[in-house]
């Protein structure tokens, strides 16, 4: 007999809850029934686990039986057990190893959760409407993944159309995100109910290391960063449009600065290589092609 997978992880899950279900799937590959005697959870932290067999015990040649495993955690940090199951398969006894993370509010840890897909440095990630997370580029890759709260695991999605380092981000009013630059000047959009990239108009130049700020009436200010040097250029995408307006330059140039939206739709320009250690920039709702200050 075979079992699959011979390992789970149930990630994160708050102490005195229970997870949701994951599965274990005996298959019988002799040619003989296979009778499964017991399930039994044993190692270092047993109670956390539960194990139920969903079937009656017997497997005729060539099927299959689910096992429903569950993860409770009684305390923080790494949690561990062994399901061991007790059968007439001359391999038998067999075993899957279960692992999981308890974790309180009020404990105030961090707490580790699946590991990406892809190594990744100066990269993005945005919380997308559902609550999932859209990393994207980093090392110039082209690849994408997208990160489950609920499970702890990552997915891969589309990838964009541009290999992408030191890029922006944004969620735009529509739940679609802007991506731009990281070097070069394209820009994308993502779909997150497709999970596809579409080529939107390119910047004025090429960017990285710049900002993008979500201004009120959805359109983002792009600031500073100019083929991986400071500038002060800026320029403003119109998501209606699909087109990039040129507005005023910043009064110094920037790259790796910070910028912020302020209540009255202004935006707060500071630091950066190349900048005054903090310094004014202000936009106004009104005037969302200009760039005044």
């Amino acid at each position: 007999m075979s079992i699959d997978p011979t390992s789970l992880d149930f990630g994160l899950q708050q102490v005195g809850t229970m997870g949701p279900a994951r599965f274990a799937t005996i298959t019988n590959d002799g040619d003989v029934t296979l009778s499964i005697g017991s399930l039994a959870v044993n190692g270092a932290n047993p109670t956390d686990f539960s194990a139920t067999l969903l079937c009656g015990g017997s497997v005729p040649p060539g099927g299959s039986c689910d096992v429903r495993l569950q993860f409770s955690p009684t305390a923080v940090r790494n949690r561990n057990a062994i399901l061991t199951i007790a059968d007439n398969a001359p391999t038998s006894p067999q075993t899957v190893s279960l692992s999981g993370f308890g974790f309180s509010e009020a404990s105030n840890e961090w707490a580790p959760t699946g590991t990406m897909h892809v190594e990744r440095l100066m990269h993005t990630a945005t919380l997308l409407p559902d609550d999932s997370v859209l990393v994207t580029g980093g090392n110039f890759s082209r690849t994408a993944e997208l990160y489950d709260p609920v499970t702890g695991a990552w997915t891969p999605t589309g990838s964009t159309a541009a290999g992408r380092n030191s890029q922006t981000a944004t969620l735009l009013p529509n739940g679609k995100v802007l991506v731009a630059g990281g070097g070069s000047a394209s820009a994308e959009l993502y779909t997150p109910v497709t999970g596809t990239w579409s080529l939107t108009q390119p910047m004025g130049q090429s960017r990285s290391g710049h900002t993008a700020t979500l201004l009120p009436r959805g359109r983002v200010l792009v600031a500073g960063g100019c083929g991986g040097q400071a500038c002060a250029a800026a320029e403003i995408y119109d998501p209606a449009s699909g087109r990039w307006l040129r507005t005023a330059n910043m009064k110094v140039p920037r790259i790796g600065h910070t910028a912020t939206l302020l209540s009255g739709g202004r935006v707060l320009v500071a630091g950066g290589a190349g900048a005054h250690a903090l310094a004014w920039c202000t936009i106004r709702a009104s005037e969302p092609g200009s760039l005044p200050g």
